[in-house]
């Protein structure tokens, strides 16, 4: 049972990290050059793929796929990526209301 416990744990700790660093980017992106969001996007999914659900290895995907629009400099296409991201999150979707969930 503990192992439950643990796995659980785990999982809500990197959901949370995940989110919480991908609206920090979507807020502040300005003040950093696209190809360090970039890198902050794939970091940011790195976190999402660690977990067994399937939702949150398209999070991955969309991620990643967020940081190569944004490094061919397609800033519209990152931001509709990322905050879809955002709003079909797992984790967000458990913990709050629409607007919430999107932009704390």
């Amino acid at each position: 049972m503990e192992d439950d416990k643990n796995k659980k744990l785990r999982h809500d700790v990197l959901c949370a990290m995940a989110r919480q660093n991908c609206i920090a980017m979507l807020e502040t992106r300005e003040i950093f050059d696209n190809e360090t969001v970039a890198g902050f996007c794939e970091f940011i999914s790195t976190l999402c793929v660690q977990l067994e659900d399937p939702a949150c290895k398209e999070q991955s995907r969309t991620c990643n796929e967020a940081a190569k629009a944004l490094r061919r400099g397609d800033t519209k296409k990152y931001l509709q990526l990322c905050r879809h991201a955002c709003s079909t999150c797992p984790f967000s979707q458990m913990n709050g209301s629409e607007e919430e969930r999107v932009i704390q």
